[in-house]
C-alpha cells in the first residue's frame, strides 16, 4: 500500500479502497463466498485508513552526525 501510495501519489485511503475492492472481485470470481460484511469491510477500510494513518505517522528526521 505504501509503495503504490509513493508510485502513485494518491492517498491512502484511495488506494487501500483499491485493493480491498480488487481482492474481493478477485476471490468472488474464483467461487469464494461473499455477503454484505464483505462488500462493507472492504468500501469502509480504505476510508478508516485514510483518516487515521495521518494521526498516527510518525516523521523521523535523519541524524546528523556530531564531528568528532
Amino acid at each position: 500500500m505504501t509503495g503504490l501510495m509513493r508510485i502513485t501519489g494518491k492517498p491512502a485511503g484511495i488506494i487501500r479502497t483499491v485493493l480491498e475492492v480488487t481482492v474481493v472481485i478477485i476471490g468472488i470470481l474464483m467461487g469464494g463466498q461473499f455477503g454484505p460484511g464483505t462488500i462493507l469491510l472492504s468500501l469502509t477500510v480504505g476510508p478508516i485508513i485514510g483518516y487515521f494513518l495521518p494521526k498516527v505517522t510518525v516523521r523521523l528526521e535523519p541524524k546528523t552526525r556530531v564531528p568528532h
